[in-house]
């Protein structure tokens, strides 16, 4: 069992997948070739983990983090893939690219850090960029119908008088039922361990099923990637929670009146579809004044998540100019 590259068929350089041309590509001569389906009848059904690995073109020893299939040798930089990591019961069906290069993440992440009024001034310029990598991240897509039938009491607000002419306000409550269905397409729960699940799931609203191609390892030379850890049904779960709580906002919005009390809801998925998909990010750190952050590029069209430091002294000085702003509104309202 062995690690696998492909070599250009100019210069026998290594090649690696070029987010601009889309293909494979070559560092030493410009050369590109296109990317063949992928012949997986040699794969094993079974998961392989090599115990090391050892570059074919110079000999040396590559070190891998558990369940990484893709890398590059640290010696001669040659790029790896190892198919034995994708036996067929867990492979990914779909692939969400790299459109976006290197040098691009980096000047969109320099512009990102220069936004922001509650940041240091500093930030852009003072900020060092560290490790900036390509990485196919595994993450289970979930699209799902969903009808719910919902009951509440809601009330209306109404104004009367006591017998000493004062105006309360009162509410009368009334019982409601309703129905509502609901799509969700992007229910998309990221493998732990690999990048910050938060920011990955912030970044997520932007990607499409109908940009996904056919999964192929090919397309993760010269990057780092990883093959999934987390069970689908567990990372269904995850998705679930997070449908219901938009579900409960979704029910709230549909009710009449005033104010509502003791609402509740039963829902049933009436269709599911469910896909393992490698997603393209840019991820690095930057350092700011000993301290790390991280922030995460969407390889696909470069929308960014990440971490900022505080102002705290920007912030405090717009809470005291609120402040200053009601206290002359107050003087100015008692006087008159």
């Amino acid at each position: 069992m062995e690690a696998l590259t492909i070599t250009c068929n100019g210069c026998g350089a290594p090649l690696m997948y070029h987010p601009k041309e889309g293909k494979l590509w070559c560092e030493r001569c410009g050369n590109t070739q296109g990317i063949s389906p992928f012949p997986w009848n040699g794969v094993s059904n079974a998961f392989i983990k090599a115990p090391q690995y050892h570059c074919a073109h110079c000999g040396s020893k590559m070190e891998t983090a558990s369940h990484q299939s893709a890398f590059r040798c640290p010696s001669c930089g040659t790029y790896w893939i190892d198919p034995y990591l994708y036996p067929e019961e867990q492979r990914p069906e779909g692939l969400l690219p790299f459109r976006v290069t290197k040098n691009e993440a980096e000047k969109r992440i320099q512009q990102w850090l220069g936004q922001g009024f509650f940041y240091p001034s500093s930030l852009k310029k003072a900020a060092r960029i560290e490790n900036l990598k390509g990485v196919y991240v595994p993450s289970w897509w979930f699209a799902m119908n969903v009808y719910v039938e919902y009951e509440a009491e809601v009330g209306y607000y109404y104004t009367e008088k006591d017998a000493q002419g004062n105006v309360k306000q009162k509410v009368r409550w009334e019982h409601h039922y309703g129905k509502l269905s609901k799509e969700y397409q992007d229910r998309i729960v990221a493998i732990k361990d690999v990048v910050n699940a938060n920011y990955f799931r912030e970044l997520t609203p932007s990607l499409r099923w109908d940009d996904l191609l056919t999964f192929n390892p090919l397309y993760t030379l010269g990057f780092e990637a990883y093959v999934h850890t987390r069970p689908e049904e567990i990372a269904f779960e995850e998705a679930k929670k997070a449908m219901e709580k938009d579900l409960e906002k979704a029910v709230i919005q549909q009710l009449p009146g005033d104010t509502y009390r003791n609402v509740s809801y039963t829902y049933q998925i009436t269709s599911l579809k469910s896909m393992l998909v490698m997603v393209a990010l840019w991820v690095c750190s930057y350092d700011y004044r000993g301290k790390k952050y991280q922030v995460l590029v969407n390889g696909w069209n470069g929308a960014i998540k990440g971490e900022k430091p505080i102002a705290w002294w920007k912030v405090l000085l717009v809470v005291l100019l609120i402040l200053a702003v009601i206290g002359l509104l107050w003087w100015w309202f008692s006087r008159t």
